[in-house]
């Protein structure tokens, strides 16, 4: 799928990766081997394959291993994750995982950041250790039950991808980014923002509700007039 400002998102689950490990390049095979906790595993190849399969398409390579092997995903120093095609640098990429998803979004240049979540309650203490007031009056703007739960997750959401384009992660005291959202407009997309308080930058981004999990992007940001 592609966001409506042009980011390309790939999202797979655990039943679509396959046995054998072709599509691996050497340097991946290797980590792979070192990877002994079945959970971490799983995950890593996961997001691995969501992330290839996006690069693949973004460099506009096949999906066959062979194909797929010339895309290489490394760590940065800082943890990211970077992309690289037949070892030279593609896309910028971010990936994420949750339960047996993982989702890969892919641009030309950055900032870029996704996350993909299970909405599901967070209990009243959570909800104020990890989100500003205005978030919470966001919230508190749809009915109890379900209509809460996902718009609670959406923020979250939004505020970890803004994190991810930060490159920083949950490094951060999550209350320093605040999210906002609309509602779902452009081919069941809708828009977000986030606001970083350390320099006024606003991310802009798109979330899409996908059968009970929320996937968000932020893609680019402005600078923004500190109030």
């Amino acid at each position: 799928m592609t966001t409506p400002g042009g980011t390309r998102v790939r999202v797979v689950h655990e039943r679509d990766v396959p046995a054998a490990d072709a599509w691996l390049d050497p340097v991946e095979r290797k980590t792979l081997a070192g990877l002994h906790v079945p959970k971490r595993r799983a995950d890593w190849l996961r997001g691995r394959w969501a992330a290839k399969r996006a690069v693949a398409h973004w460099a506009r390579l096949g999906e066959s291993p062979s194909d797929l092997a010339r895309v290489g995903i490394r760590p940065a120093p800082d943890g990211a994750p970077e992309a690289f095609v037949d070892d030279r640098p593609g896309p910028v990429l971010s990936i994420s995982h949750s339960g047996p998803w993982a989702a890969a979004a892919v641009a030309p240049r950055g900032p870029l950041g996704c996350d993909l979540e299970e909405v599901r309650p967070l209990d009243d203490a959570t909800v104020d250790l990890f989100f500003t007031e205005a978030e919470r009056a966001e919230m508190r703007r749809e009915a109890a039950g379900s209509a809460r739960d996902q718009r609670t997750i959406l923020l979250w959401s939004a505020k970890e991808s803004a994190l991810k384009a930060l490159r920083a992660g949950l490094r951060r005291d999550t209350r320093e980014v605040e999210a906002s959202t609309g509602r779902e407009a452009e081919a069941g997309w809708g828009s977000l923002r986030v606001r970083d308080d350390a320099d006024g930058r606003v991310f802009e981004g798109w979330w899409r509700n996908l059968d009970g999990l929320v996937l968000t992007v932020v893609e680019g940001c402005a600078p923004s007039r500190r109030e």
